[in-house]
């Protein structure tokens, strides 16, 4: 608890009072500028920046007390200008003149959340430690090892991007009710492996250590060397025509121009000097 909340609360403890936190129920933070409104009495106040508020000096008796988040927060948490986010019932007021720390003044307001999973559309397979973006912003996520993500505190509409290594990175814009927890579930393309090798022409022999560069869109794309057995491999490709370039010492380059690569597909293109 920070000081100027101890302070608030040294302030008011000789004095009837219900005092409590508004929080984020998934990060725990407290929310900063919440209305916080005595129904059938003209009370309000604002939390502070740790999501804590008070009334002080109220007769003795039961309260209800409506929450209004700010406009900007309606899409995260719900709301409007005119319908309280949540209202809380039933807090006591005691009258002995020390303050009142029932629990019901505390309350954790549930943000806009989107979880699913994301699989791959040619076996199902989970696809982990992919990367969930919400486009835009600088929130995002990484899946699980069962594929599965959880985003909250979102503002709808919200375009999430799916990337990750070996499937063709896409994106979905998605409506969602705030302050509710839906679901997005993606069955995302493999994108397309080249493979293949590398030799001389007489005698067949493997060359190491030979540089495979793919062009696309004249642009270098990716860039491998082969292994001790003249063969290299080079996944999350782009799908449709690349150029394929193959130098090694001693050996003339060569290049390969329109070789069709497909998404869930390997093709293979060797090459021999």
């Amino acid at each position: 608890m920070t000081n100027s909340v101890s302070e608030e609360i040294i302030y008011i403890k000789h004095r009837a009072a219900i005092a409590g936190y508004v929080t984020d129920a998934i990060t725990g933070k407290g929310i900063s500028g919440v209305a916080v409104k005595v129904v059938g009495k003209n009370l309000s106040t604002l939390t502070n920046k740790d999501g804590f508020f008070y009334f002080v000096d109220l007769e003795k008796g039961q309260y209800d007390l409506n929450i209004l988040v700010s406009k900007e927060s309606h899409r995260i948490y719900g709301g409007s200008d005119d319908e309280p986010t949540t209202t809380i019932q039933g807090i006591a007021v005691e009258s002995d003149g020390k303050p009142v720390f029932d629990l019901k003044a505390n309350v954790a307001l549930y943000p806009t959340r989107l979880v699913g999973s994301v699989k791959r559309s040619d076996n199902q397979n989970n696809v982990p430690k992919a990367i969930i973006k919400l486009r835009g912003s600088e929130i995002q996520t990484l899946t699980d090892d069962k594929g599965q993500y959880f985003l909250s505190g979102l503002r709808s509409p919200v375009t999430i991007q799916v990337s990750a290594t070996e499937i063709a990175t896409t994106s979905q814009q998605v409506t969602l009710e705030p302050g509710k927890q839906q679901s997005l579930d993606f069955n995302v393309k493999p994108t397309p492996i080249l493979k293949g090798q590398v030799t001389r022409s007489d005698p067949k022999d493997p060359i190491k250590n030979a540089i495979v560069n793919i062009w696309y869109n004249n642009e270098l794309e990716a860039s491998t060397e082969t292994n001790e057995n003249g063969n290299y491999t080079l996944s999350g490709l782009p799908e449709g025509n690349v150029t394929v370039q193959v130098s090694a010492m001693g050996f003339a380059t060569t290049k390969l121009e329109r070789v069709t690569l497909t998404a869930g597909s390997d093709t293979k293109q060797d090459f021999s000097f």
